[in-house]
């Protein structure tokens, strides 16, 4: 599979459809529509939403817009798939927009109904994430309803925020919460004899072997939350890792059931190979969405150590942290696998000082050619040259050791792109340490030198360490 093709191929087929069945932009939001507003349209009532990933949004459009031509109803869609992804993943525009692809504003209960059922055949069959706080047309479905507002209309809170608003009969103004699957208690669900809730796995290792008690984090491919294992004794403390069916799938058609598969096979082989990432103690699958229970670790990540210090390290720690990640990184290379997601959050560091690597579901074999792209900005290259296009994988952590040592030396991650990264380190630093910076940082991956190499590099460096010569070093 190509997927820089794939990419390019569906973007321009979207851009198309859009141009057709969603001729109106809209300059203050992300959105197109397929006409203007109406002074006959509602303010609010009951909204459907059509959920998408990248790689169905061309095909799901083309069906709903056929079903919506024969409908005086106003809809919308993002103005790009670009932006589809970004909602979909939950961080862009809030946790409560994943899946929200396509939303009708039908003109009456009555018209809700029918285009429910017409939009569900249409689409039926195809996998889209779920969308966390609507209600279901019906298990299985790409279409759910809410009540809420058509329009913009918001009130300030006490924050000094706007809240979204919706009107009672009596004309009051009450929020549009759009976090919860409730409705008004002055409206009634026209939708509720459909079978529109998905029933619970009661006897899942969910609801009986492990007791979830804190999210952690909560996006489009899944959530990560703090479980106490049952099945252990005594119960130990674990972290629950959840793969959601189309949730945030990419260009790679990856989903967040397949990328927690994929760490939960990188996890098991680097732990064999003794690298000291977290011990998986199970997986199951409740609900169609798969679930790993990992070792849960004790420490500090290197991100809130160096927020802390609000500054640069000493330049023999600095070494040391920069010796033991290169360590990692060439045990992890050895291993036949790419880590893509190594930064400062990823790294915890135990009260021996022992640095334990987690967070794989990016992770990919070493030598693989063929990848999209992954990883955090300012620790995976931003530029690429011609030649650094079939680069393998393992090429972008050796780019994300050298953001690191510089952030351990400089205090700041490093500018992208910067041609000369070893000028902006201090000149105390020695020239053999900034010249490995600069090689690991090189926008061609083919001049990055290797992780077993740089590790020799900075073992020698740690060794000879004594300031005064260092600092001769510097200055020659």
């Amino acid at each position: 599979m190509n997927t820089p093709n794939v990419k390019h191929t569906l973007i321009s087929e979207y851009d198309r459809l859009c141009a057709d069945c969603l001729p109106i932009p809209s300059p203050t939001s992300i959105w197109r529509f397929n006409r203007l507003p109406s002074v006959t349209d509602l303010d609010q009532g009951w909204k459907l939403h059509v959920s998408a990933t990248v790689l169905t949004a061309s095909d799901v459009l083309r069906r709903v817009a056929d079903v919506l031509q024969l409908s005086e109803a106003r809809y919308k869609a993002p103005a790009s798939l670009q932006t589809l992804h970004q909602i979909n993943s939950g961080l862009a525009y809030g946790y409560s927009q994943v899946g929200k692809f396509i939303t009708v504003y039908p003109q009456s209960p009555e018209e809700a109904l029918l285009l429910a059922e017409r939009l569900d055949k249409v689409t039926a069959g195809f996998v889209a994430p779920r969308i966390p706080f609507d209600r279901h047309y019906r298990v299985g479905s790409c279409v759910y309803y809410r009540y809420g507002a058509f329009k913009r209309r918001e009130i300030p809170n006490a924050n000094g925020a706007n809240t979204p608003v919706i009107r009672t009969p009596d004309g009051s103004l009450v929020p549009d919460d759009r976090q919860s699957t409730a409705q008004p208690a002055w409206v009634s669900d026209p939708f509720a004899r459909n079978q529109n809730v998905d029933e619970p796995n009661v006897g899942s290792l969910l609801s009986t072997q492990f007791r979830v008690f804190e999210a952690l984090a909560q996006r489009g491919k899944g959530g990560v939350y703090k479980a106490y294992n049952l099945g252990m004794s005594p119960p130990v403390l674990c972290v629950l890792k959840e793969g959601r069916p189309g949730g945030e799938v990419g260009w790679d058609q990856l989903d967040g059931v397949a990328r927690i598969r994929q760490e939960e096979q990188v996890l098991r082989s680097l732990n064999e190979a003794g690298i000291p990432v977290p011990k998986v103690y199970s997986c199951f699958e409740t609900e169609g969405n798969y679930y790993l229970a990992l070792e849960y670790m004790k420490g500090e990540t290197l991100q809130s150590l160096l927020y802390k210090r609000q500054r640069k390290l000493p330049l023999k720690r600095a070494l040391e942290f920069a010796s033991s990640l290169s360590s990692l990184i060439m045990s992890i290379h050895s291993a036949g696998w790419a880590w893509r997601d190594c930064k400062p959050a990823n790294i915890m560091i135990t009260k021996a000082g022992v640095l334990r690597p987690f967070d794989f579901e990016g992770a990919c074999r070493a030598d693989c050619r063929e990848t999209s792209r992954w990883g955090t900005a300012g620790f995976s290259p931003a530029v690429k040259v011609d030649s650094d296009r079939h680069a393998e994988a393992k090429c972008d952590d050796l780019y994300a050791l050298g953001a690191i040592i510089y952030l351990l030396l400089k205090g700041t991650v490093p500018e992208q792109p910067s041609a000369n990264p070893d000028q902006k380190l201090e000149r105390q630093i020695p020239t053999q340490l900034r010249d490995i910076i600069s090689d690991l940082l090189s926008a061609d991956s083919g001049k990055r030198p290797d992780a077993c190499l740089v590790n020799s590099q900075l073992r020698q460096l740690l060794a000879d360490y004594q300031p005064a010569r260092l600092r001769r070093r510097a200055r020659s």
